[in-house]
């Protein structure tokens, strides 16, 4: 197995040991894992002990782990939403854990809360607040909310929540409505930020950049400092920064004149999310972006290689029903619902959300010179298009099916066991 998938196996068992019990066992049972791996193996390569070693330095100093209890008074860090916030840090360090807070009459946005604790419920934390301050955006943030709120003044709410929702990462203000049938068609993947996002950024400033007379390696720096633009100027999620590093990855390694690896590039960006957001591997997009990425460049292209398929059309939709059958044990595991008809919506509404996403972002581009009144008829186009068919869809029976089963955890099982046999037989 190559080395980077190795320790990004020997992070995710560290992370869970420092999650599930307490920093002092989290220490010693990762020290001992990796004594172990020293004599078990041969230890050709000082990376596979180095970065693990330095995870847990970074976990022991960097996150919270002390006891949350009633009447406890915290200094925490939470993004809210309709008087619902994520536990993101407590005394500036990382909390480990999928927490979440109820608070009282605070607005929707990124706060430092000084509060205390009445009541615990699971992971479900009810927090008086004694003092709160808003946490300011970044530049970035405000140049771009700037520019869709001037570019969709004047159209309707439901646009432009869909619209802040595919584009900036505001997916939490689109109508629960919506959301509802874009789980039910299996197209949520189209309203959380990810590699198809970056994909259409890239797509878009690669095709503008063509047409300019200077030189390659110029290009390519353009195109990382949008791709860095765009990254922090939106609501981050874990798939994003999966889709951001893989595609800086991409481009340096087009600058450097390296020839990338696709699948390496996936392990490089796990271990670096996980240096970033510890969190992010207890998160639902988080293990569908990985797994996702990991069939399409690892498994697929065996799948088509048996089939011998020659037709492009046969072969998106083929990937396309493939991926929902290799996603389908964690979507039955965390909702009991398995997605049955959802290939036929995603083959005819993805391409149109395609062009919905491709022209809304050609228009935040064009508002920064205050042009996107010029494209944005052809956004509304789209729009009214895709939503036309998202209600024809919607009103189709079996799209997905309520199984009414949850497996939980034990589904990883399966996931772990399957990536296991594909880099032993790799090897």
């Amino acid at each position: 197995m190559e080395i980077v998938y190795q320790i990004g196996f020997m992070m995710t068992l560290i992370l869970l040991t420092f999650t599930k019990t307490n920093k002092v066992t989290g220490i010693i049972v990762g020290v001992i894992f990796l004594i172990l791996i020293c004599t078990i193996q041969k230890i050709k390569n000082i990376f596979l002990i180095l970065i693990p070693l330095m995870f847990i330095l970074f976990l022991t100093l960097f996150t919270y782990q002390n006891n949350l209890k009633i009447d406890s008074k915290i200094n925490l860090e939470t993004t809210i939403n309709k008087g619902i916030g994520t536990l993101k840090k407590v005394d500036n360090k990382i909390v480990l854990g999928n927490y979440l807070c109820k608070f009282e009459n605070v607005p929707n946005g990124d706060f430092q809360i000084n509060g205390k604790i009445s009541k615990i419920q699971g992971n479900f934390l009810h927090i008086d607040i004694i003092e709160k301050k808003e946490i300011s955006q970044n530049i970035f943030k405000i140049h771009l909310k700037n520019c869709s709120d001037r570019l969709l003044k004047n159209c309707d709410f439901q646009l432009k929540n869909l619209y802040n929702g595919v584009i900036l990462g505001e997916s939490n203000h689109i109508y629960k409505s919506l959301k509802t049938k874009f789980r039910y068609l299996g197209l949520s993947h189209l309203i959380a930020l990810s590699g198809f996002h970056i994909g259409i950024i890239l797509l878009i400033f690669n095709s503008f950049l063509k047409k300019i007379n200077i030189k390659r390696n110029y290009k390519i720096i353009i195109l990382m400092v949008f791709l860095s633009f765009y990254y922090f100027g939106v609501n981050i999620s874990p798939s994003l920064t999966r889709a951001y590093i893989m595609g800086m990855i991409v481009l340096i390694s087009r600058l450097t004149y390296e020839n990338s690896d696709i699948l390496k590039s996936l392990g490089i960006a796990y271990i670096l999310s996980l240096f970033i957001s510890p969190n992010s591997l207890f998160s639902l997009s988080f293990q569908l972006s990985y797994l996702a990425i990991f069939f399409i460049v690892g498994i697929f292209p065996k799948i088509k290689r048996f089939l011998k398929l020659k037709n492009k059309f046969l072969e998106n939709f083929l990937l396309i029903i493939t991926i929902q059958i290799w996603l389908m044990p964690i979507v039955i595991g965390k909702f009991g619902m398995i997605q049955f008809l959802s290939f036929l919506p995603n083959v005819i509404l993805v391409p149109i959300g395609s062009v919905f996403i491709g022209l809304s972002f050609i228009g935040l581009v064009l508002e920064n010179i205050k042009l996107g009144f010029i494209i944005l008829p052809f956004i509304k186009i789209s729009y009214y298009i895709f939503i036309y068919g998202l209600d024809l869809f919607y009103k189709i029976p079996y799209m997905s099916i309520n199984l009414n089963i949850k497996l939980g955890n034990i589904i990883y099982i399966f996931y772990w066991c399957i990536i296991f046999l594909f880099f032993k037989q790799k090897k």
